[in-house]
């Protein structure tokens, strides 16, 4: 964030000194300044926990305008060495954003504005933050002001699991606590809501998410939207989501849930000041009904981070073979399963993971070969993998029965779910353990032949 030329060195410095005494004069006539707003709001309490307010605290812009501009001396340093900023005067009075996020036009002023801190309150009193780190915030407006992208950060709330540290899957990607900014948007616009109306206590409100962040390329000027790429973009971050929800399981033995429950995933974004602020998707949909209960979730563990990260790297790698295409297809469809309310569609999904895994493009005696291989590739005694040969013909019976339209006891397919569901998860384990060194399917015949001596 260093100014590389004149232009942003002089930017940055006058930059600081207005933003100094702006919050100066702001804070000696804060009460003049505020006003509450009759709309209910969440707001930080002092314990780390977050209360539901009837009102919110804002800005008298008209007041405000003329103590930080008019009335502050460093506005007209700041205001030419603006005006000499080539990169800065691109953001004036013209539309900006992002071909994936909302446009606005700012003046001048009004650019400036959005790097004042917002006054707060706890229901009693109202605040403002005077102690920020002036010189930071300043370059770092001008360091945005500079680039031709946006950090765009797309943020699911994730129920189930829960981590110590942040957990980086990838430069771009990451799992952990919300930050309490995020998590007041939750609130805020309904994402999640407290089982406890109008509080949420620190300890029911250590909420895990999965965040996502992406370069995207500024738009000026009144260049129309592409709902195409909005939709290609939107499809592409919820890939991300599936592929965590997917890949959970296989780590930590646990099923993670969004805040939408198994369906309809809400999300939030932010891209800062040119791209619209923040946007919500599906906030009015039903929320998990672990995050309404704050319900405490053991963190992973050493090992379950580390099994996380591995698949997370083989669940989006972008070059696959054959194999380990069918392997993925088995791991979404497990996941798929847990997403199922009617248990012969749990069973269904459950069979087609047990294809993928366990078959090749042979179309020959299906139901006696998925049970053979899935016997083979079973870590256990001879014994224990004759009872996988038998769950495995018994569960592809119920499965073709089902799709078949034949009536079947639901106690049945519930017992052969239990049976085959852990050992398709351990095959997965296995299977994602030897793609990392071979993209060899298992030869199966050779194992056969094995087994036989």
């Amino acid at each position: 964030m260093t100014a590389t030329n004149d232009a942003d060195l002089a930017l940055e410095r006058s930059t600081e000194r207005w933003l100094k005494a702006a919050v100066e004069n702001i804070r000696q006539d804060f009460p003049n300044l505020i006003h509450s707003v009759g709309m209910p709001r969440w707001s930080e309490d002092s314990e780390g926990g977050f209360v539901r307010l009837p009102f919110f605290v804002t800005y008298r812009y008209d007041k405000l305008d003329d103590l930080i501009f008019d009335r502050n001396n460093e506005w007209s340093d700041l205001e030419r060495a603006a005006n000499a900023h080539g990169n800065l005067m691109r953001h004036v009075n013209i539309l900006i954003g992002t071909g994936v996020g909302m446009m606005r036009r700012y003046s001048l002023r009004e650019l400036f504005q959005t790097i004042l801190p917002n006054p707060t309150t706890n229901g009693e009193m109202a605040f403002l933050d005077t102690m920020m780190d002036f010189e930071r915030r300043a370059q770092e407006f001008v360091c945005v002001v500079n680039l031709e992208t946006v950090k765009r950060k797309v943020i699911w709330p994730i129920a189930g699991i829960s981590t110590i540290n942040t957990i980086a899957l990838d430069s771009l990607t990451e799992f952990r606590e919300l930050t309490a900014e995020e998590k007041l948007t939750c609130l805020n616009v309904g994402i999640i809501s407290p089982w406890r109306e109008g509080r949420a206590d620190r300890s029911q409100s250590r909420w895990f998410g999965l965040c996502i962040t992406s370069d995207e390329q500024k738009i000026y000027g009144d260049s129309p939207y592409s709902f195409a790429r909005i939709n290609q973009y939107s499809s592409s971050v919820e890939q991300y989501l599936e592929d965590f929800l997917t890949i959970t399981p296989l780590a930590a033995d646990r099923i993670a849930f969004h805040a939408g429950g198994f369906h309809s995933p809400p999300r939030f974004e932010a891209g800062g000041i040119f791209d619209g602020g923040g946007t919500v998707s599906s906030s009015s949909l039903t929320n998990g009904f672990r995050f309404s209960l704050g319900e405490e979730v053991l963190p992973l563990s050493e090992d379950e981070v580390k099994h996380l990260v591995s698949y997370w790297s083989q669940i989006t790698c972008k070059k696959l073979g054959k194999y380990h295409k069918r392997v993925i297809n088995a791991s979404r469809r497990l996941y798929y399963a847990e997403t199922r309310a009617k248990s012969e569609d749990v069973l269904i999904d459950c069979m087609i993971a047990a294809e993928s895994l366990y078959l090749d493009d042979d179309k020959s005696e299906l139901r006696y070969r998925l049970s053979l291989n899935a016997a083979l590739w079973f870590e256990g005694s001879d014994q224990e993998k004759t009872t996988v040969f038998s769950a495995f013909r018994k569960a592809y019976d119920l499965r073709s029965k089902i799709v078949h339209g034949s009536d079947v006891a639901a106690e049945k397919i519930t017992s052969s779910i239990n049976e085959i569901k852990p050992i398709i998860r351990d095959g997965i384990r296995k299977a994602l353990k030897q793609l990392q060194t071979s993209q060899a399917a298992p030869e199966w015949n050779s194992m056969i032949f094995n087994s036989e001596k």
